[in-house]
């Protein structure tokens, strides 16, 4: 699948770190021109529009050039989190139009298990992957193991993160053009949500957040093209919709808690308490289905931090995407949520930075208390 005459793999990083230092840069091979073009007159912008730490580069190449490939495959991730299930589930189970059905799953090793270099990170990508290679197949589909060391060359620079490391990741994807013609990009909020909540705060934080569903339309070539999915749904509502699928059931796995799994990944694929897997058991008890995911989950963990999650969702429910959505979400299910006087209460004596936080939301003009909130707590201007 590697393309072997082009260097579109290589633009969008080297454009990002480029455009953060003031440097022009120029490739040392061909790239498509049409992906060149939109890097030029479209993605520059975008960036600048989402940092005021980037600026516009001159980029030069050696030449244009279309990679020589008749790739068949539509594909997507599939780490058995809820946003790539529900990309399966939407794109393949219920998808009925073969020119658009998925026909090929993809699991990487990019720095989501760890550190690179690190055996335990190698371990556990390799547990992992052998949960997913069961799931895939039971759905009778072909997956392709994709082991990258671009987390060898970021780790520790401050432009990483989540504000570049979306780009690095469609880099991985552009490299198998020669394999793949559509790639679906599970996205983590709906359009609506994105809207209103992205566009105002993700902005100098998260890149994908903030742009990706109208950044990736940009980001293609002759052979490939990556498609965003799942705007049609919030992420609470692709967990009400998986509660029931078998495949699900078996084998979610949404855990960030990357130190915490190399020691318990085999007892329980999910902490139960970290900012993935705590909205997720939110949802699943706002609709009931809680019990239904006990082998996957450490429930017990989940019910000892969940009414500190509920106070803390009530406060801070305006500066998080997760949080609003579940807000909205057990509200419009009928579930009681504490008041805002009694998160007060709560937070003033156990944690009174938030309370001090939540005072400053409510007396500052929004952009000034973005503006700090956003320094102290992503370090960014």
């Amino acid at each position: 699948m590697l393309a072997a005459s082009v260097y579109n793999a290589f633009v969008l990083v080297p454009l990002y770190i480029g455009m953060t230092y003031k440097t022009d840069i120029h490739i040392h091979g061909c790239v498509s021109k049409i992906l060149y073009r939109n890097i030029n007159n479209h993605l520059q912008r975008i960036l600048c529009d989402f940092s005021d730490e980037l600026s516009r580069i001159n980029i030069t190449v050696d030449g244009f050039k279309e990679e020589d490939a008749d790739p068949s495959i539509i594909g997507t991730g599939f780490s058995c989190g809820i946003d790539s299930l529900s990309a399966v589930y939407n794109r393949y189970v219920l998808e009925t139009d073969p020119e658009y059905r998925i026909n090929g799953l993809f699991f990487y090793s990019s720095g989501v298990h760890g550190n690179f270099g690190d055996d335990r990170a190698v371990r556990l990508y390799a547990k992992r992957h052998a949960s997913v290679q069961q799931a895939a197949d039971k759905l009778g589909l072909p997956l392709y193991m994709i082991d990258t060391n671009i987390h060898a060359f970021t780790k520790g620079h401050g432009w990483y993160g989540p504000r570049a490391q979306y780009l690095g990741f469609y880099s991985c994807i552009l490299a198998l053009e020669r394999g793949i013609r559509m790639y679906y990009i599970p996205g983590n909020f709906g359009y609506g949500l994105t809207m209103e909540w992205s566009f105002r705060v993700a902005r100098e934080i998260d890149f994908a957040e903030f742009a990706e569903y109208y950044t990736l339309p940009m980001i293609h070539t002759g052979n490939i093209r990556l498609i965003p999915e799942g705007g049609q749904f919030n992420r609470t509502e692709k967990t009400e919709q998986l509660a029931d699928w078998d495949i699900a059931r078996e084998h979610l796995d949404v855990c960030n808690d990357v130190e915490g799994l190399y020691d318990t990944y085999d007892i329980c694929p999910n902490c139960g308490h970290c900012h993935k897997c705590l909205p997720t058991l939110l949802a699943l008890e706002a609709v009931g289905k809680l019990g239904h995911f006990a082998r996957k989950f450490d429930l017990g963990k989940y019910k000892r931090e969940s009414r500190k999650y509920k106070y803390l969702l009530v406060l801070n429910k305006e500066l998080d995407g997760f949080l609003m959505d579940s807000y909205r979400f057990c509200k419009a299910h009928g579930m009681k949520l504490p008041s805002v006087f009694a998160a007060l209460l709560y937070v003033l004596f156990r944690k009174p930075k938030t309370f001090v936080r939540y005072m400053m939301q409510k007396v500052l003009p929004e952009k000034t208390f973005l503006r700090i909130y956003r320094r102290r707590r992503y370090n960014v201007k």
